[in-house]
């Protein structure tokens, strides 16, 4: 075992060995709702993508009007990669 200031470290393995028998089974269950918004981000992805195809026919007065869709863009590849990570 390596020790920092004079604390044992204990593994994560030996946390999980004792913590998974005192949850309960649903903890494990597979998350229906993933698929939702999986769709979601990626219907919002499509359409900005889309937007963005045809923003060079667009009057440059309006191209402020695409930089709130894309913040939500981004906002959805960041839920991508967390929903991903489970």
């Amino acid at each position: 075992m390596k020790s920092v200031d004079n604390q044992t470290l204990i593994p994560q393995a030996s946390y999980a060995k004792f913590l998974r028998p005192l949850l309960p089974s649903e903890a494990f269950d597979p998350d229906p709702n993933k698929l939702l918004i999986l769709g979601i981000n990626l219907a919002i992805l499509m359409l900005g993508w889309a937007i963005a195809a045809k923003l060079d026919q667009w009057n440059p007065v309006f191209l402020w009007l695409y930089l709130p869709l894309a913040i939500v863009m981004g906002n959805s590849v960041t839920v991508l990669l967390f929903s991903s990570h489970d």
